[in-house]
């Protein structure tokens, strides 16, 4: 029944019979495994992804998307009712499964009109949209913590202050990444060739102090390995090329031999004199200013590399992220001139079934996740009054895919004159999510005294006292006078109570909730492991 459907939604479509053919075999594909897991209720496990496709001739396209899209339109439309109609007529439970497959199969139909968009290009111009959509129609759920998902992610990210750092570059390949991880993209065919997912060999030392990850192209291999205050140390890791096939790619060799591992790092170290500040060099060229402006939405790497092409002409580039998208800058030394390309990052989005929803946070419309919120597992009522009402204070100011962790640094707790006192500096944390990782975004810290009350459920915040701008330490002396040496303890800053304090709290949040995180971060320090 449902071959039937989206078969004559193809006819009505009036596609091509190389685009029919070629649509058809995917949607069979991506069906046959969907159907068949829903219609016995079983879970999926699987990862559904489609093929690059071919586009076709710019003199048709804007004539096929339009009338694409009128009929996309109407076939949508239709099979909404058609199946509001089948639900009208469902009494046994068997009926009611096999009409959500029904369902299913007319969304899909109604996708199928975008499917063929994307295929003339369309899906590039929106950012992996069209493939998205057609997703959420199939109920699967775009975690985005993939390598290249979480990188377009990160292009709408406030704090994501520059464009990825570029590794290795010539004409036909480009390795660029960060902390998510790597991608090697073929610049032949503006496509991605591979991912290397740098976080399940505990390579995540980007932006870092004192240890760093390094990546280096060796011949036909990407190396990476780490070093600890400028000596190279662990093992390293080597991903072959030649495996590329638009998936990740895994580890085809790893050691810990001392001698190999200063023979890279000297590699490494050597390739260090290929780069120039991105900044200072080009500030001043017409064709990329706009970059250098006080725009926090354009964002350029660091770094630009210099590289030379098969007829030995030298270039500057860099990568940069203009209006949600990736462009590849390359400045021609001798011309000084500039061309740009656009990737293509779209087609090797990977999407999951509820991989995400059971391990990290539901899921929302635009395909990022909305994490879990914290919840004070400690065996204090008082800071978990405490917790509660700090939260709804700020929650009022974040987004949905960022968490609130506390990590409050208490000095004193104390009972007066029928109410609980807890002194502290009450610091707050703003994370988001990089595949195993918890960015810290922002972060506040409020020096204060707690007034709490007993109640039959535990305790009830009544009022606070606060340290406010313009009278900082006049606050603090306030409200500690009672209390000798309190306001030292205020007053001598001590950065161990605070750290030690964010990662009890960081631990509670992923122990709590069971997740699946490994690190949490600050920026420009090393990522921290929440269990050792």
């Amino acid at each position: 029944m449902e071959k039937e459907i989206i078969k004559n939604s193809l006819d009505q479509l009036n596609p091509t019979e190389e685009q029919s053919k070629m649509m058809w075999e995917r949607l069979q594909k991506a069906m046959a495994e969907k159907n068949e897991q829903q219609v016995n209720d079983a879970p999926a496990d699987n990862v559904v992804a489609f093929e690059k496709t071919e586009t076709i001739g710019n003199e048709t396209e804007d004539a096929i998307n339009e009338e694409v899209t009128e009929k996309a339109e109407e076939t949508q439309a239709q099979a909404v009712v058609e199946a509001e109609q089948e639900t009208s007529n469902v009494v046994s439970i068997n009926s009611r499964r096999k009409n959500k497959v029904l369902k299913r199969a007319m969304a899909v139909a109604a996708a199928i009109a975008l499917i063929i968009v994307g295929t003339i290009g369309a899906n590039v111009a929106t950012d992996g949209a069209v493939y998205a959509a057609i997703m959420k129609w199939l109920k699967f759920d775009q975690g985005r913590q993939d390598v290249v998902g979480n990188m377009v992610d990160s292009q709408n990210r406030f704090n994501t202050v520059w464009a990825p750092d570029i590794y290795y570059l010539d004409g036909d390949v480009m390795v660029f990444g960060g902390l998510r991880g790597t991608i090697v993209y073929d610049l032949t065919n503006n496509q991605v060739s591979a991912t290397i997912d740098t976080q399940k060999i505990d390579c995540v030392y980007f932006d870092s102090k004192v240890k760093q990850t390094h990546i280096l192209k060796d011949e036909d291999c990407i190396v990476v390995f780490n070093s600890e205050n400028g000596v190279p140390s662990g093992s390293y890791y080597i991903y072959d090329l030649k495996m590329c096939n638009s998936q990740e790619l895994e580890v085809s060799e790893t050691g810990d031999d001392e001698t190999l591992l200063n023979q890279y790092y000297e590699q490494w170290n050597v390739l260090q004199n290929q780069y120039i500040d991105t900044f200072e060099t080009f500030r001043d060229y017409k064709e990329v200013e706009s970059l250098f402006s006080i725009d926090y939405d354009d964002k350029y790497s660091v770094e630009s590399i210099s590289w030379e092409n098969a007829d030995k002409i030298p270039y500057y580039s860099f990568l940069a992220i203009q209006d949600k998208q990736y462009v590849l800058y390359h400045f021609d030394i001798e011309k000084e001139e500039f061309s740009s390309v656009k990737l293509d990052l779209s087609q090797a989005i990977v999407f999951e079934e509820n991989s995400t929803e059971a391990s990290l946070g539901e899921v929302s419309e635009n395909g990022t996740i909305v994490l879990k919120q914290f919840v004070y597992y400690g065996d204090s009522e008082a800071i978990e009054a405490i917790c509660k009402y700090m939260e709804e204070d700020y929650l009022q100011y974040s987004v949905e895919d960022k968490v609130w962790i506390p990590g409050y640094v208490i000095h004193k707790e104390v009972e007066k004159d029928g109410e609980y006192l807890v002194f502290g500096n009450f610091w707050s944390y703003g994370y988001q999510l990089t595949g195993t990782i918890l960015e810290s975004q922002s972060g506040t810290e409020m020096p204060a005294c707690f007034h709490l009350k007993e109640t039959e459920n535990g305790y009830e915040v009544v009022s606070v006292d606060t340290a406010g701008d313009g009278s900082y330490v006049e606050d603090i002396q306030a409200f500690t006078a009672d209390y000798p040496g309190l306001y030292d303890l205020f007053m001598e800053y001590d950065e161990e109570k605070r750290m030690d304090a964010q990662k009890e709290y960081v631990q509670m949040y992923v122990k709590g909730h069971n997740l699946s995180i490994e690190y949490y971060k600050e920026y420009g320090w090393d990522p921290v492991k929440i269990f050792e």
